[in-house]
């Protein structure tokens, strides 16, 4: 309806906020998950059929967001990419496609080192014009070389687009595992932060004449029972 007003009688995005009451960066990105969705219809030869991305709005905005968070137009490109085979297949993922995007944002880098060693004995595919022009256009890094003959070579075939997603979703479980590993390894220290903060609480503004004393001696020995053990750990692990 937006864009509408605006072929019609030539709103600006500004003026478009005032008469709907809506921020003009509401509007902005409006716009701007529209286009994406559009160059996924145009992609796939469906210009136009917008009722094919009934209940997507989530994932494209998801997919809008995670774009911008990528450092480089080439890593936007390639999320892109990975992400409209996704909606063409969205049980692929294994997870709704609207937390999967962000998670394969975060994770590219690891995936792209993933999927260039499961495709580093395939032949690189030449890349079309349109990908150039997708890519930037003009003269390619050599990082964008590589990044073009990746994703032609993932959408070289229904095969190699099976493996590849195969190889994504296994990725994105090995890095969860990590973060995982990586929270128990520093649960300890965390726990051992959260007990100081509340001793200085108890101390800072708990000790005040009105202040409830019974039990509190059986609390500090329980503590210091506590204290020796972990201390006793500490000098096993340092030994």
């Amino acid at each position: 309806m937006f864009k509408e007003k605006q072929r019609k009688f030539g709103y600006t995005t500004t003026e478009l906020s005032r008469q709907y009451r809506k921020k003009k960066k509401e509007i902005e990105e409006l716009f701007e998950i529209r286009d994406l969705g559009a160059e996924y219809l145009s992609s796939r030869d469906k210009r136009n059929m917008w009722s094919l991305l009934n209940e997507t709005e989530h994932t494209f905005k998801r997919l809008n967001k995670t774009m911008k968070e990528q450092k480089s137009l080439a890593d936007r490109e390639v999320l892109k990419e990975l992400a409209f085979h996704y909606i063409d297949d969205p049980d692929a993922a294994e997870e709704r496609l609207y937390t999967f995007i962000p998670k394969l944002g975060k994770h590219l880098s690891s995936v792209k080192d993933e999927l260039r060693l499961e495709f580093s004995d395939t032949d690189a595919k030449d890349t079309d014009d349109q990908a150039l022009l997708a890519f930037g256009g003009g003269e390619s890094t050599p990082t964008e070389t590589s990044d073009m003959e990746l994703v032609a070579n993932i959408f070289a075939s229904p095969a190699a687009i099976s493996k590849a997603q195969d190889v994504i979703v296994e990725t994105l479980k090995t890095e969860k595992e990590k973060i995982s590993e990586e929270a128990k390894a520093k649960y300890f220290v965390k726990q051992l932060h959260k007990s100081r903060t509340a001793l200085n609480d108890a101390l800072n503004l708990g000790l005040t004449p009105e202040a409830e004393i019974e039990g509190a001696e059986k609390q500090l020995d329980a503590m210091e029972a506590s204290i020796a053990r972990i201390r006793e750990f500490i000098e096993q692990r340092k030994n």
